[in-house]
């Protein structure tokens, strides 16, 4: 269980960090 529990917070966090590369602009629209 807490294999499974890492791999998900890893995919979760990968899949944050591809978005903030691909979408700065709307971060920063969501932050203002």
């Amino acid at each position: 269980m807490k294999r499974i529990l890492t791999i998900l917070i890893i995919l979760f966090f990968s899949q944050n960090a591809l978005n903030a590369i691909n979408n700065p602009f709307l971060l920063i629209n969501k932050d203002l």
